[in-house]
C-alpha cells in the first residue's frame, strides 16, 4: 500500500509498506548508490535487483506496487521482450529530475504489469500503470494519491486480474482514502497511523499492515515486509524492518 502526499505547506513525502513472501524477511536490502556528480540514490530491494522504492539526489522517489493484466503473458509488440520494471525503477532513480522525465522513460514497453508512483520535489505525483499494451497515468488530486495492487486507470482497468486473487488491494485502498477524506495527511506519521491497520474482511483479507496467516501452509505466508518513507526535499529514505506497528513476525 502506497500513499503520496503534498500538504498544502508543507514538504511533500510518501510512504509504503512493501508485502511479500514470509521467507523473503532477510533477503532485503537499503542501498545507497553514490554518482560521480555527487548524487546519491537509494534504494530498497532485493538482493540481485536493480531498484525497487527509492529516492534520488534530485528529489525523484519512487514507489512499486505489483499488478496483474489479462495481457501480461503476450508481448508488448509481436517479435519484441519489455523492459523489466526494476530496470525502469533504476532508470528513474539514476536519470529523472522531475515526474515528467520519469514518466518519459517509463512510456516504454514493460514485460509485466506493475505501477511506479512517483513523486517530485515540487509535490508533482502521478502513478504510471504498466503493463503490456499500456501505459495508463493516475495523477494526485488535492496533492494526495494512494496506490495498492490493482489497475484503476481506464487504460488498465478492464484487464485487470486483483479480483482473481482476492478483493484484498480495494479494501486497503478504499480505507486510505477514507482515511484521508479531508485532505492529505500532513506528515508521514499521519499515515503510518492510517496504516496501523490489522482488520479484515470475512475471509480473513485487506488488512493493511499485514502479518502471516500461520493456519495455512508456510510456503504462503506473506506479511510486511518493510515500512518505507520517502523524503523528496532531502532525497532521503527511511526504512524500518516490518510492518508500521513495529512488530516483525519473526
Amino acid at each position: 500500500s502506497s500513499v503520496v502526499s503534498a500538504p498544502p505547506g508543507r514538504p511533500p513525502f510518501a510512504v509504503q509498506t512493501w508485502d511479500w513472501y514470509h521467507p523473503m524477511s532477510d533477503a532485503w536490502f537499503h542501498w545507497r548508490i553514490p554518482h560521480q556528480d555527487g548524487r546519491m540514490v537509494e534504494t530498497v530491494t532485493e538482493f540481485g535487483m536493480l531498484a525497487k522504492i527509492g529516492v534520488n539526489g534530485y528529489g525523484v522517489g519512487v514507489l512499486l506496487n505489483m499488478l496483474h493484466h489479462k495481457n501480461d503473458a503476450e508481448p508488448a509488440t509481436e517479435g519484441t521482450i519489455g523492459h523489466p520494471v526494476h530496470l525502469l525503477s533504476r532508470r528513474i532513480l539514476d536519470e529523472a529530475r522531475t515526474l515528467e522525465e520519469a514518466w518519459e522513460i517509463a512510456r516504454t514497453p514493460t514485460s509485466a504489469s506493475t505501477s511506479l508512483t512517483v513523486l517530485d520535489r515540487s509535490g508533482a505525483g502521478a502513478t504510471f500503470e504498466l503493463f503490456p499494451g499500456g501505459p495508463g497515468r493516475l495523477d494526485a488530486e488535492d496533492g494526495l494519491l494512494v496506490r495498492t495492487n490493482h489497475f484503476v486507470s481506464p487504460e488498465g482497468h478492464d484487464g485487470c486480474l486483483a479480483s482473481t486473487i482476492s478483493d484484498s488491494s480495494t479494501l486497503r485502498r478504499d480505507k486510505l482514502l477514507a482515511a484521508f477524506a479531508d485532505g492529505p495527511p500532513a506528515t508521514p506519521a499521519d499515515v503510518l497511523a492510517a496504516m496501523t491497520d490489522h482488520t479484515t474482511d470475512a475471509s480473513g483479507v485487506g488488512s493493511i499492515c499485514a502479518h502471516p496467516d500461520r493456519s495455512t501452509d508456510p510456503v504462503l505466508w506473506h506479511r510486511t515486509l518493510a515500512t518505507v518513507v520517502l523524503d523528496v526535499q532531502q532525497g532521503r529514505l527511511d526504512v524500518r524492518p516490518g510492518g508500521p506497528c513495529g512488530h516483525r513476525d519473526d
